[in-house]
């Protein structure tokens, strides 16, 4: 699975990208063979400023899972968006398990 990382206003240092790699590998790990390609925007989240995490996610097919969340931090905005797009990606493959096994 691939991650791109892209920040708003600030360049991506290779702490914030591992803090993505890390927070992503774990929310998608049941499903790495799943997900080819995941996008992460962080915007905002320095200083006072509240920030915004937007994550597409590419899972065959040409279908596309896109999630967006806000925190007061862009680790909590990061973290939210990792745990929004695990159980978006856990209902999608039980949707499509579930009307495999109706056509069978």
């Amino acid at each position: 699975m691939q991650i791109e990382t892209r920040t708003l206003g600030t360049p991506v240092t290779p702490a914030i990208e591992q803090e993505v790699h890390r927070a992503f590998d774990a929310a998608l790990d049941c499903f790495e063979t799943r997900v080819e390609r995941v996008r992460v925007r962080i915007l905002g989240g320095h200083g006072e400023v509240a920030a915004t995490c937007r994550v597409r996610a590419w899972c065959g097919r040409g279908q596309t899972i896109v999630i967006e969340a806000s925190g007061s931090s862009y680790q909590e905005a990061m973290q939210l968006a990792a745990d929004g797009l695990h159980h978006a990606v856990r209902r999608r493959w039980a949707r499509e398990r579930a009307l495999r096994q109706r056509l069978h």
